[in-house]
């Protein structure tokens, strides 16, 4: 059982607090998510960092993202076409639970399933502050998504997308580049030894990078993976396959 943020810590989980996790995470370490609410059941790849003051709900995250304050990932919804908008017609809060008043409300109705969707967030992302991502939204690889936007609609793998619903501004690279970034992956790869990569000249970098590749020295970056469970109140931990998420 995971009794301490320090015990998670050690494994490469970086939280605030144990109640920032209510159902389910799985991770590679290292991540960091200082005060950040995990709603449901969510997975971080490795080295993917996410500011104070966001939350996330049925995400799932790649390696290396950059994700600022105040940012929500598929955040609950609500109905609006039912008798009200609030949720106890369709999910026991547990905040109200001890209160007598409460329970006359609830309903015995099969629950909403407007929140069941998930958000995919690929690898190498960058999302700016206060941004929200809608359910079932996907943002691919290389994606920046600029401060203040609202995401309502899938992001295309190294588009630049802002604003309230966030649009197109443009692509990162050329089309020729964003297709040898995707081919590369280079997030699940490590370099030789003793070398380190270079990344300020991105043509040069696939150039040396597929080099190694085709001469067998790269090696795939397979870090461990845990699942973290809440399960009645408490946390327990498993140790995963080393599968990319």
């Amino acid at each position: 059982m995971a009794t301490s943020t320090r015990e998670l810590a050690k494994l490469g989980l970086l939280i605030s607090n144990l109640n920032q996790i209510t159902r389910s995470i799985e991770f590679e370490p290292a991540v960091r998510l200082p005060h950040t609410g995990c709603l449901g059941s969510e997975s971080i790849g490795a080295f993917s960092y996410i500011g104070p003051g966001s939350e996330i709900k049925n995400a799932g995250i790649g390696r290396f993202c950059s994700i600022a304050r105040n940012v929500a990932i598929g955040p609950p919804e609500h109905p609006i076409d039912w008798v009200s908008s609030h949720p106890v017609q369709y999910d026991g809060l547990r905040w109200f639970s001890d209160f007598e008043s409460w329970e006359r409300f609830l309903s015995d109705e099969t629950p909403w399933k407007g929140n069941s969707k998930k958000t995919v967030v690929g690898n190498d992302v960058w999302i700016g502050r206060n941004v929200i991502v809608r359910q079932g939204v996907t943002v691919g690889n290389g994606a920046i998504i600029g401060a203040n936007s609202f995401v309502n609609a899938d992001v295309p793998p190294y588009a630049i997308v802002a604003g309230n619903p966030a649009s197109l501004i443009r692509y990162r690279f050329d089309e020729t580049i964003i297709e040898r970034l995707q081919d590369a992956e280079w997030w699940n790869w490590k370099p030789p030894v003793g070398e380190k990569y270079k990344y300020a000249d991105v043509r040069n970098f696939l150039d040396d990078f597929f080099k190694k590749k085709t001469n067998g020295r790269l090696s795939r970056f397979t870090p461990d993976r845990y699942r973290v469970t809440r399960v009645a109140g408490d946390l327990s931990i498993k140790m995963l396959s080393t599968e990319s998420p």
